[in-house]
Order: C-alpha cells, then sequence, then structure tokens
C-alpha cells in the first residue's frame, strides 16, 4: 500500500499533494480496520478534489474512492466510477479493481479485456501486486 505516496515527504513544493498526503492515512486506515463508511466518505472528498485529471494523484483517488464501494458491496458504483476512467495509461491496480467489479457484475468479457488489454498488468501480477 505504500506505493500510494511518493517522493519525499518533508520538501515537496507540490501543493496539490497535501490533501492527498493528509487523507491517505485515515482512508487506509478506515479500508483495514473494515470502517467503510468513514473511508468512503473521506475518499469521496479526496475524489473530488482530484477528478479533473490533472494531477498525477487522479488515478490513486479514483482508486481509493474504487475500493471503498467494492469493499461496500457496491459493485454498480464501482463499475459506473471505472467505467470512464479505464485507459492505457491507467495504473494496473485500478484495472484490476475494475476487473473485479465486471467479474461481479457477469460482465466477463469486459474484466477480461481490462486484465489483458495492458501488459503491465501482467509486470504487477508476476511481482506480487
Amino acid at each position: 500500500a505504500a506505493y500510494f505516496i511518493s517522493g519525499n515527504a518533508g520538501g515537496n513544493s507540490d501543493p496539490s499533494i497535501l490533501p492527498f498526503k493528509f487523507l491517505y492515512p485515515y482512508i487506509k486506515a478506515g479500508l483495514d480496520a473494515g470502517d467503510l463508511v468513514t473511508a468512503t466518505f473521506l475518499s469521496e472528498r479526496l475524489y473530488y478534489l482530484y477528478k479533473s485529471g490533472v494531477s498525477k494523484h487522479s488515478d490513486r483517488a479514483i482508486l481509493l474512492l474504487a475500493m471503498c464501494y467494492f469493499r461496500s458491496g457496491k459493485a454498480n458504483k464501482t463499475y459506473a466510477l471505472l467505467r470512464g476512467s479505464i485507459d492505457t495509461k491507467s495504473i494496473p491496480q485500478l484495472k484490476f479493481v475494475f476487473a473485479q467489479a465486471c467479474f461481479e457484475l457477469k460482465k466477463y468479457s469486459e474484466a477480461e479485456k481490462a486484465l489483458l488489454e495492458d501488459r503491465n498488468f501482467m509486470d504487477v501480477v508476476k511481482m506480487g501486486g
């Protein structure tokens, strides 16, 4: 899970990372503890800060929200959130959560396409995560 935040913690001059660095530990703790209501609430706030796609944290914010929705049993919401967000530049973890939602919704061909479309995903699988 440490792959979400990178860079030096003390001297980062990018102000757009501040909300992410502040909210991420609370979202992660909520997910780990099963407090999906809090994790979802915070993830939604983070998503709306980064949803424009301009920041390098956009995919990570979407991923956190998708994970909250999926773990809450909301495969439809996960699918709706990610359907328009997945492309060849998306991080592999995002594609995996999308594929899980597709599988739950019995959209097997979309799940397969999301996983096999990009060879970077297979590299993540080989590395174990």
